[in-house]
C-alpha cells in the first residue's frame, strides 16, 4: 500500500468519525429529530391492526344503546294509551307525550353531535346512554302528566345522542368491512323485538 492510499484512508476515517459519533450521541440522548421517518395515517394503521377486543366491545355497547333507544320508541305507542286512561288526559295531551320525545331528539342530535366533535366521542356517548337510562326510569316513576313530559323530553335528548357512537365506529373500524360491522348493532334490536310481551299486562292494553 502506498503512502497516498494511507493518507486517503486516514482522511476518510477522520471525516466519518464525527458522523458516527453524532449518530451515537443522538441515540444516547434521545434526540427527537429522527434521521429517517415514515408517516402513517390513522386509517392505514387501523387497517393493518384489524379488529380487536376494543372494537367488539364497542359493537356490544352500541348495540345495547340502540336496543334501549328502539324500546323507548316502541313504548310510546303503549304509553300514550295507558296514561290517557290512568290520568284522564285529552287526546292532545296524550299525543304530547309522544311528540316531546322527538322534540328532545331533534335538539339532542343538533347539540350532542357537535359537542362530540369538540369534547370527544366517549364522554358524549356515556352521557347519552346515561340520560336514556335515568330519564327512562324516572318516566316510569312519574306521578303526573307534567313530570312525564319533562322526563320524556330528557329521553329524547339521550336518543339524539345515539348518532355519536356511529361516528366512533366509522372512525375506529377497518375500512374493508366497516359497513358490515356498523350494521351489527341492529342485530340487538332484532333479538329484543323477537321476545314476546307479557300476556298478562299486554291484555290490559
Amino acid at each position: 500500500m502506498s503512502s497516498d492510499d494511507i493518507t486517503t484512508a486516514t482522511a476518510d476515517d477522520s471525516e466519518g468519525a464525527p458522523l458516527a459519533a453524532s449518530t451515537q450521541q443522538q441515540q444516547q440522548h434521545g434526540d427527537p429529530t429522527p434521521i429517517k421517518s415514515k408517516e402513517v395515517d390513522i386509517d392505514h394503521a387501523i387497517d393493518r391492526l384489524g379488529m380487536g377486543t376494543f372494537q367488539y366491545k364497542l359493537i356490544v355497547a352500541v348495540g345495547l344503546c340502540i336496543a334501549a333507544d328502539t324500546m323507548e320508541i316502541l313504548l310510546l305507542s303503549f304509553l300514550t294509551l295507558v296514561v290517557q286512561v290512568e290520568w284522564n288526559l285529552q287526546t292532545s295531551q296524550a299525543s304530547s307525550v309522544t311528540a316531546i320525545v322527538f322534540v328532545g331528539a331533534l335538539i339532542g342530535t343538533l347539540t350532542l353531535g357537535y359537542l362530540g366533535d369538540l369534547w370527544g366521542r366517549k364522554p358524549l356517548f356515556v352521557f347519552s346512554t346515561a340520560t336514556i337510562a335515568i330519564c327512562g326510569i324516572l318516566t316510569a316513576l312519574s306521578t303526573n302528566y307534567w313530570m312525564m313530559l319533562v322526563f320524556q323530553f330528557g329521553v329524547g335528548i339521550g336518543i339524539g345522542g345515539v348518532v355519536i357512537p356511529f361516528d366512533a365506529m366509522a372512525e375506529l373500524f377497518p375500512s374493508k368491512d366497516r359497513g358490515t360491522y356498523c350494521t351489527l348493532p341492529y342485530c340487538f334490536v332484532a333479538f329484543l323485538s323477537s321476545i314476546p310481551p307479557d300476556q298478562e299486562h299486554s291484555s290490559f292494553l
